[in-house]
């Protein structure tokens, strides 16, 4: 809930579902990774039948205060035989990356899932990582990289059909899946054969699609050390801002030091004093005072990059530069 753009998308996403299924007082809402609430929070009146399931109990402790009921374990198959309602809408944004066991939290979707309900997935999609050189995203908490191509096949296995697609813009481009169960009588939009043919023309499936990443991500980092050799010439202070996990791929990746990004801003208090690991770098609350060291600043979190340039107009000096190295270094100042 630090992010306001992740609060708005949510928020407006609840509004629409909420329509467009004609979900009421008496319909079963369960979200996977229900994180701190950000997002069941917006159920209204119809909060007191939403679940939000997540392990994390100093997290979830924060849905509670909201009213929200919250169970505190990891999403399975068993897990789903002890809810004795089905689901009319079962959510799952940004979380069907971090689970292992793919297939059996297929089959507790399927099992939690009502005869007429709808499962809502979001997740970044494989062809914007690829696309836009986002390499950074790619980190220890994920353990898949979904194409369309690859989960229709993984829910088809499981009874599951996907019928509609959303294209949104959290995370560097995501897709906003609509599946049910195969049985259930419902038009396949043209949305999902759109995409499925977006990934085929850019070669989703094709070997060397991935070996042609990997050379150019090796030409970005080779043009991200440069860039800190020069500002090291130049005696210029850097600091970084967003200390999000895909600062510490990119850090790491690059070989930067300590001394190159002295410190990283970030506006989520349960980061500041700690570090960037492997670097050491430390994480610090932003202010003006802090701020004005420095001659450049880096957006790690490039996903929220509009939100985080319009809370640096205030802090800084106009004379700063603004870097950003996803999906290519480029350094620009904001106009005041």
């Amino acid at each position: 809930s630090v992010s306001i753009s992740l609060k708005n998308h949510f928020r407006k996403y609840v509004i629409k579902i909420i329509k467009f299924l004609k979900l009421n007082e008496n319909s079963l809402i369960v979200e996977i990774g229900s994180n701190d609430g950000i997002l069941l929070r917006n159920f209204g009146k119809l909060k007191k039948n939403c679940i939000g399931i997540e392990p994390s109990k100093n997290i979830a402790k924060e849905s509670e205060k909201y009213g929200i009921k919250i169970i505190k374990k990891f999403f399975n198959f068993n897990l789903t035989k002890n809810i004795k309602k089905k689901a009319n809408l079962i959510i799952a944004n940004n979380v069907f990356a971090h689970i292992p066991t793919i297939n059996d939290t297929l089959k507790g979707l399927k099992n939690l899932l009502s005869k007429d309900g709808t499962i809502n997935i979001e997740f970044p999609h494989l062809l914007n990582l690829l696309k836009f050189k986002q390499f950074d995203t790619i980190y220890h908490e994920h353990f898949f990289y979904f194409s369309l191509n690859s989960l229709i096949k993984i829910f088809n296995r499981h009874g599951l059909k996907i019928w509609n697609i959303e294209k949104i813009n959290t995370h560097g481009g995501s897709l906003r899946i609509y599946a049910s169960h195969k049985e259930r009588v419902i038009k396949t939009d043209k949305s999902v054969i759109n995409i499925l043919e977006e990934e085929k023309k850019f070669g989703i499936t094709n070997l060397n699609t991935y070996k042609n990443f990997q050379k150019i991500i090796e030409k970005n980092r080779k043009e991200i050390r440069e860039f800190f050799n020069k500002k090291r010439i130049l005696k210029q202070k850097i600091c970084g801002f967003g200390a999000a996990a895909k600062s510490t791929t990119l850090i790491n990746y690059c070989k930067i030091k300590n001394d190159e990004i002295m410190a990283m801003f970030d506006n989520s208090k349960n980061k500041y004093n700690k570090f960037i690991p492997g670097a050491k770098i430390p994480i610090l609350k932003p202010t003006k005072s802090r701020l004005k060291d420095y001659d450049i600043i880096i957006i790690f979190a490039w996903n929220i990059k509009k939100e985080i340039m319009f809370f640096l107009k205030k802090l800084i000096d106009k004379d700063t530069e603004i870097g950003l190295f996803i999906p290519k270094l480029k350094i620009l100042k904001l106009k005041k």
